[in-house]
């Protein structure tokens, strides 16, 4: 199989993996929503950087909309999209460290999550934006640590099935 196609192949089944962790494995809530469909996506990122991540964003995030019960609002794609971007330029050929994976996951969890997410939830809600912030708060201040120490364990474990030179810390090797 050519890099090509396997890249594509990769990407795809992550992306049903995203899918499903996105519809089965998740709490939703018209303005919250816990889940795990952050880990495939972590590991796209990783293996292709910004571009393929952002765009498996995409997809999963139109296919998770449309089999959801809430429908599909196209604003929330963007934000979708910037958390595979900032996963790409945090993980793609760079070492999984504990400060780096905390980093990305804060940044998209305040910029993306809880201020731009929140504002495109008023939007299709109808909702105020301070109405919607302090139980948006709450859920991120929960699944960040969530976040943080599924990322960085099962990154690096993925670091060490594909070579882990390049990804790896250098930390318990």
């Amino acid at each position: 199989m050519n890099e090509k196609t396997r890249k594509l192949v990769t990407v795809g089944v992550l992306i049903a993996v995203e899918v499903a962790a996105g519809r089965l494995i998740s709490i939703s809530l018209p303005a919250v929503k816990i889940g795990f469909a952050f880990l495939p996506l972590a590991i796209i990122a990783m293996l292709y950087g910004p571009v393929w991540s952002g765009a498996a964003a995409a997809i999963s995030d139109i296919l998770i909309a449309l089999l959801g019960s809430f429908g599909y609002f196209p604003p929330l794609t963007i934000p979708a999209i910037l958390t595979g971007i900032i996963y790409g330029f945090s993980f793609y050929r760079k070492p999984i460290s504990l400060p780096r994976v905390t980093l990305a996951v804060l940044c998209d969890s305040v910029f993306v999550s809880l201020l731009l997410k929140t504002y495109f939830l008023t939007l299709q809600s109808g909702m105020e934006y301070l109405a919607l912030l302090p139980g948006r708060a709450i859920q991120n201040l929960i699944t960040c640590p969530l976040q943080i120490v599924c990322i960085y364990f099962i990154a690096r474990r993925i670091a060490l099935l594909v070579g882990g030179s390049k990804y790896h810390s250098g930390e318990n090797k």
